[in-house]
């Protein structure tokens, strides 16, 4: 990593798609005259999550951002439109019916994986019908009254108990910041139609993710880390603890035994007596009582995966094709057994292999051939697995030779930056870059940054830069890669430094490096100057002209103090925030996202505040309006800081960043799925 080099762009994607209508307000409309047109990119690269075929019907995939793939072979794909945005979790088939579910209170029906139509849940509740006896405070006496809608439900499962579809999730509405949720069965024989079950059970909430429903000889089941819950009626539900305690991705039976896979992130404590970090594959006949597969008992640390080797290494799929259980391994691995209790390796084309040399919290997503399986589907003529990226893969019945039929090209994107004519994105290994003002990107995925993690990103006077870390030889290296033309990247390592590159900023007219110790800059992103700099780094976000507000990042910890500059030097403000996300000047104040707050000053020194509950991302100001960029698809528009509209565009994936490009007079918004909408105000 310590030599230049310089890589030439090589795909072209162009652009094409419509934006979709804006729903809903939060609150009144700060009058806005002008209206902004949003398309979008169509980078398709949203991950998929399951995979069905209904008898000898379609086999039909269901992913992020309303993503729907229908194939008759498995060889062949075809995208359809979804009747609504959504993130779907999972697809059932009954032989002549396809139900897909997913959050915003998706359900959706097809008889062909085709055409879908969008169904209704009849639910009339409010949070005081499960909490009314749990009043502490005003708080929570003022949400007692606020009723759920459908778009407060997320379902993550969905099944056919052989006369019902049956889906689960959580229904949760937030009300000053506190949220209450509650787990909820729906019940629907036609899939369009749909009538809610409450399953109030407090052991049901809570978890990385929500628990898994399944079916087995006639009672249903919920799998929820420790506990099980169960019922024959959908009414009245028991709960026990299940003996398992970990993240159970995916559920699947031969009729007999039951096999449920997934990941186990237990650290040291009460439950484990050393840290496991490994796939999990647990069995059960009753589906009350489980019991974990091929673990060693002597291992220790981060080895505790035992005889299939799954340390580090999360499984994401299960399935039955008749004479076998075949499970997806992330990295592109699999392991099959003809009754759920010896497991055997896999030896594909594509070997797993472990992110161990980077640590755990260091997982990337992968797409062709390492691609997580997330679902999978296999008969006794082919085996089809789904998964990260829009990765779609299809083998013979013996999985020794995988094919790559359909994959995406771009991974999250997790910032965006404008400057002079140029617009970058910036995601996991992966830029994308525009020179015509958004209309056409160009993809630049070299192999060099096949393994690298982008974290801090900047770009002044048409020169763009990102820092991140790779895994060399097992070793953790920094580095700032740095562009000051379109289509030619540059790699700077430790090397060219007098030490490890932290954070990369936008200075006075040059990049600004923060090291392990000093400072270096560069006003062409190829040369770099080194200076000791004593004082901690302050990274400028808004300008008055007399004062400017920053943020001081604190790269051991993750958070950074809100400053303010008085035109002599920079000192802490009197707002105290943990994370402060971005600030702009709209002529009149300043305004921030710190925590889960919007704070306003006309000063720099005394601000005013707002909570939410949106899960702000970034701030933009540009053409008279202010938007923030914020989870599950959702902007925030306003005119003048203090009223904000709602606006959900066409997309249900997270915003991660929002930038406003003063040359081409349009708003660029960076999501995850390799998601880019462009808006130009009318």
């Amino acid at each position: 990593m310590n030599s230049t080099s310089r890589r030439r762009l090589g795909l072209l994607v162009a652009l094409i798609v419509l934006w979709g209508s804006v729903l809903g307000n939060q609150s009144p409309a700060s009058a806005a005259a002008t209206q902004i047109d949003w398309k979008r990119v169509q980078l398709r690269s949203s991950d998929f999550h399951d995979i069905v075929r209904s008898g000898k019907g379609n086999v039909v995939a269901v992913g992020d951002d309303s993503t729907i793939a229908y194939s008759d072979s498995g060889d062949n794909w075809n995208y359809t439109p979804s009747p609504v945005i959504a993130n779907l979790r999972a697809i059932a088939a009954n032989g002549k019916r396809y139900v897909a579910v997913g959050d915003r209170g998706a359900v959706i029906t097809s008889t062909n994986g085709k055409q879908w139509t969008a169904g209704k849940i009849k639910l009339d509740y409010t949070v005081g019908d499960f909490r009314g006896q749990n009043v502490r405070s005003s708080k929570d006496r003022a949400a007692m009254k606020v009723k759920y809608t459908q778009k407060d439900v997320a379902l993550t499962s969905v099944v056919w108990d052989g006369s019902k579809f049956l889906a689960y999730g959580i229904m949760s509405v937030k009300v000053e910041e506190i949220s209450y949720p509650v787990s909820v069965l729906i019940v629907s024989q036609d899939g369009v139609s749909w009538s809610m079950y409450p399953v109030w059970k407090s052991e049901l909430i809570g978890g990385l993710e929500a628990g898994k429903l399944f079916v087995h000889k006639g009672t249903a089941f919920i799998l929820q880390d420790k506990y099980v819950a169960y019922s024959s009626d959908y009414k009245k539900w028991n709960v026990q603890k299940s003996g398992i305690g970990v993240t159970v991705h995916k559920i699947a039976t031969n009729g007999t035994r039951l096999v449920a896979v997934g990941w186990d992130g237990r650290l040291q404590g009460s439950d484990v007596k050393q840290p496991r970090m490994t796939g999990i594959i647990y069995t059960s006949t009753d589906g009350l009582h489980w019991q974990e597969l091929n673990r060693d008992p002597n291992a220790k640390g981060n080895s505790a995966a035992g005889k299939l080797g799954l340390s580090r290494l999360s499984v994401g799929a299960v399935s039955w094709d008749g004479n076998r259980f075949i499970a997806g391994i992330e990295k592109g691995g699999f392991a099959q057994s003809t009754d759920g209790l010896g497991w055997t390796f896999v030896d594909t084309n594509q070997q797993a292999e472990s992110d161990a040399s980077t640590g755990s919290f260091f997982k990337k997503k992968y797409g062709g051939m390492l691609a997580n399986s997330n679902g999978l589907y296999a008969d006794q003529e082919r085996v089809v697995t789904v998964g990260s990226l829009g990765t779609i893969r299809t083998s013979l019945p013996d999985m020794r030779e995988w094919k790559v039929v359909v994959e995406g090209k771009v991974r999250d994107l997790s910032s965006v930056k404008a400057s002079g004519s140029r617009i970058v994105a910036f995601g996991e290994g992966v830029i994308v870059e525009s020179r015509d003002g958004g209309v056409n990107w160009d993809v630049h995925n070299p192999k060099e940054l096949e393994r690298a993690y982008f974290y801090s990103t900047a770009a002044v006077q048409n020169v763009f830069a990102v820092r991140g870390i790779d895994n060399v030889d097992g070793k953790l290296e920094s580095f700032i890669y740095s562009s000051n033309q379109h289509g030619v990247w540059m790699m700077h390592s430790g090397g060219e430094f007098t030490s490890k590159p932290r954070e990369v900023y936008a200075g006075d007219k040059q990049l600004v490096v923060k090291l392990l110790e000093g400072t270096a800059v560069s006003t062409d992103g190829s040369t770099w100057s080194t200076k000791s700099v004593s004082t901690p780094y302050v990274e400028q976000l808004a300008s008055n002209g007399r004062i400017a507000i920053g943020r001081q990042v604190d790269a051991e910890s993750f958070s950074n103090v809100l400053m303010i500059y008085n035109g002599s030097k920079w000192a802490a403000s009197k707002h105290t925030a943990n994370i402060v996300r971005g600030a702009v000047w709209d002529g009149r104040q300043f305004i921030a996202i710190a925590d889960s707050q919007i704070i306003t000053s006309k000063n720099g020194a005394d601000w005013k505040s707002t909570s939410n509950s949106y899960g702000m991302n970034a701030i933009a100001y540009g053409g008279g309006k202010i938007l923030i960029a914020c989870d599950k698809g959702t902007l925030l528009e306003s005119t003048d800081g203090v009223r904000w509209e709602e606006r959900s565009v066409s997309t249900a994936v997270d915003l991660t960043d929002i930038v406003w490009d003063s040359n081409g007079k349009k708003f660029i918004v960076s999501g995850k799925g390799g998601t880019i909408l462009v808006g130009s105000p009318k």
